[in-house]
């Protein structure tokens, strides 16, 4: 109809909506993209497929969706299926992308022996500016979260955790320990979660430093100065 416009055209739009194509698209360019895949909905998949290829941690999406509804970050093989479950309530189409670390997140620290926590255990250990909570759940899996509840802004040891879920002894807002996603409406907001491996008899995690933020008291925010 001749209207001008100042967004991409038709063409671009649709590649930039189509998160696996658009990804083919940049590695013909020469940018560096994480390894992907793509499943259909109608179609089968292996997970034993997905994994040798993609990897654990990794992130399943929508493929054309363009918020963050439907994206799971997969750190166990056990949460795959319900991550995929998830993704494909949103599209009929999910990309499986490989988790991408840089160099200053890709250092695991040992924080304990493999003996110090037993099944059904948990332990509090301090880390780089951070107190770290590591459990061990009756089926042997390994989480580590901040020891703070993002709901009662103290700490969240101490409280029951069954099926990959941990509630907090202060007020029982319930978490889910692979993701950190609040299950109630105590919280908005998730807990923080880090990424933990257990080999050669250790327990080791990446903990990024927690980044202070300074707080200048008086004048006004940003956008609210004086009229020009």
């Amino acid at each position: 109809i001749n209207l001008p416009y100042t967004s991409c055209n038709a063409k671009v739009s649709a590649l930039t909506f189509d998160k696996f194509e658009c990804n083919n698209i940049l590695r013909q360019m020469r940018f560096k993209c994480p390894e992907s895949i793509s499943i259909d909905k109608d179609n089968e998949y292996s997970e034993d497929y997905i994994l040798k290829k993609i990897g654990i941690p990794c992130f399943v999406k929508p493929n054309g969706a363009g918020s963050s509804n439907g994206v799971s970050k997969v750190v166990k093989r056990s949460n795959l299926s319900e991550a995929i479950k998830n993704a494909f309530s949103h599209d009929n189409k999910v990309i499986i992308e490989s988790f991408i670390m840089t160099q200053q997140e890709n250092l695991f620290v040992s924080i304990c022996s493999s003996e110090d926590i037993g099944l059904g255990e948990e332990k509090v250990f301090r880390s780089n500016g951070r107190s770290v909570l590591i459990i061990r759940s009756a089926e042997d899996d390994l989480f580590a979260v901040e020891d703070n509840c993002p709901h009662a802004n103290t700490n969240i040891s101490g409280g029951r955790f069954r099926g990959g879920f941990y509630a907090c002894p202060h007020h029982g807002a319930r978490f889910e320990l692979s993701t950190g996603k609040s299950m109630t409406n105590l919280s908005n907001k998730p807990l923080v979660c880090f990424d933990i491996k257990e080999e050669d008899g250790e327990i080791k995690i990446i903990i990024p430093e927690k980044k202070k933020v300074t707080i200048t008291p008086g004048g006004m925010p940003p956008g609210f100065g004086p009229p020009m």
